[in-house]
């Protein structure tokens, strides 16, 4: 009748069932119907036991896809820590050379400045010889222009 048959398709499972039942209504002898009816247990047995693997399979199924999308997360969250370890060292690179920058005496000095002193410095030697030869009164130093900054 159903040759011993393993069903791996829900619908042929199901079919079987349907064709087993209408089969039971249409026999007319009682031993017939109770082999039928012991059949009909073993089916649902079997659709039992089919529905207790689909979803273990779907359990199963869904812990991998949840593992591996933990582990694409912590994969993830790796390279952004490494990503963000790199931008950080860069960023205090930045800072360093800019503070670098901002502690640089320019080097160029201006030729008015050059002037300026050079004149100064004549002026106290000539103040200084002055005192040497003769005795001031006054206060010399006052001919001598201060340093601007």
């Amino acid at each position: 009748m159903f040759n011993n048959q393993f069903f791996t398709d829900p619908t042929a499972l199901n079919q079987a069932i349907d064709d087993l039942l209408e089969k039971i209504n249409d026999a007319s002898d009682i031993e017939e119907q109770t082999k039928m009816v012991e059949l009909l247990t073993k089916l649902y047995k079997l659709k039992e036991i089919d529905l207790k693997l689909t979803l273990q399979d779907a359990e199963l199924h869904h812990k991998e896809k949840t593992a591996h999308a933990e582990q694409l997360l912590k994969e993830e969250e790796i390279r952004m820590k490494k990503q963000e370890q790199a931008v950080d060292s860069e960023l205090k690179e930045l800072d360093i050379e800019t503070r670098k920058r901002e502690m640089k005496i320019p080097f160029g000095i201006k030729p008015e400045t050059v002037v300026l002193v050079t004149a100064n410095l004549i002026g106290i030697a000539l103040v200084l010889n002055h005192e040497k030869l003769n005795v001031m009164t006054s206060k010399a130093f006052g001919l001598v222009t201060k340093l601007k900054n």
